[in-house]
């Protein structure tokens, strides 16, 4: 499968963001300026758009916009031709305590029934997101998201049994044990593990978030290539659709030993010490990021949009879009 080298949505996050107000950016804002977002964001062919984090807080949480935002952006999408991916909900800090699969899935049907019940009827409601993110995960971990994913897209299927449910798992190219204590697990790791819980949860679209979990600047095509690969070939023999996930923000770092110096030995890209040295991924990078992930991919979508190439937000972020939307004209 091989896709022109562009993007074709954006990840839109609901609650928590390192690298804004999300009350204020989401809920904050009033319609004409979410209107003209999204009419910009259609100006660059992003015409997917996937909510992702925070929807306990978003479904009782009224904005500027509309007393009920889920709807408003389900209705300006539908009016735009575009596509909404929701996520299913879930407890937002899964990962650092016990995760109990029946509490788990209880909450997930309840956002699916809510969410389905209201939004259901828009053209724009295309399909759901699992909201537990991951790269590899073994023992009772490993073995609880298994039946949490499996649940998950039962759960969904039975609600809308024609829309598809999307996961975007990372993984992590070794860093020589410099950043956040990460082990090394090869591609074929990858492929076993993510074989496995395509098979076994059958969910529909695994897109995958191109940079690793670091979202470090100096990872290349030959840092990154053997692990997409890895998971695309997961998704073609167990009959998962591969989409991108290219990433447009990234953590300016020269190395994996510059990182250690400069944050330490427990440093994480994905903490407010980091966060002032994220920047937009510069256009001839994410060409380049694009040209590897459309070799696999039906289509890309992007993390990073929000925070780093809406135009509004400041003079970098609107450069970046510039940039590509130059980039987009020229390719046509």
């Amino acid at each position: 499968m091989s896709c022109p080298a562009l993007l074709n949505g954006v990840l839109l996050n609901l609650e928590r963001s390192l690298f804004q107000d999300i009350y204020a950016d989401v809920y904050g804002i009033d319609a004409d300026v979410w209107r003209r977002d999204l009419d910009e964001m259609c100006q660059a062919g992003l015409k997917k758009v996937m909510l992702f984090t925070g929807i306990p807080f978003a479904v009782k949480t009224p904005g500027r916009a509309s007393n009920d935002m889920l709807d408003f952006i389900y209705r300006e999408c539908e009016l735009r031709g575009m596509e909404v991916i929701i996520a299913t909900g879930g407890h937002p800090n899964w990962f650092t305590a016990p995760l109990i699969v029946a509490d788990e899935a209880k909450l997930v049907k309840k956002y699916v029934d809510l969410l389905f019940s209201r939004y259901g009827h828009y053209s724009s409601f295309a399909g759901w997101y699992i909201d537990y993110e991951f790269c590899l995960f073994y023992g009772d971990l490993g073995r609880s998201l298994r039946e949490v994913y499996k649940a998950t897209v039962e759960i969904c299927k039975e609600k809308s049994p024609n829309l598809p449910v999307v996961a975007s798992p990372f993984f992590n190219p070794p860093t020589e044990g410099f950043i956040m204590n990460v082990g090394r697990k090869t591609p074929q790791d990858y492929y076993d593990f993510w074989s496995d819980m395509i098979s076994y949860s059958h969910f529909d679209i695994l897109s995958l978030q191109d940079n690793g979990g670091q979202h470090l600047s100096f990872f290349t095509a030959k840092d990154t290539e053997p692990y997409i690969a890895a998971y695309a070939r997961a998704c073609k023999e167990n009959g998962c659709r591969f989409w991108g996930n290219v990433e447009t923000g990234e953590l300016e770092v020269a190395s994996a030993q510059d990182f250690f110096q400069r944050f330490g030995p427990n440093g994480n890209c994905n903490t407010p010490e980091c966060a002032k040295y994220w920047r937009s991924v510069p256009i001839e990078r994410l060409k380049t990021k694009l040209e590897l992930m459309s070799k696999y991919s039906e289509c890309n979508i992007s993390w990073g949009y929000q925070g780093f190439y809406c135009p509004r937000r400041n003079d970098k972020t609107k450069r970046a879009y510039q940039d590509y939307m130059e980039y987009l004209k020229n390719y046509r």
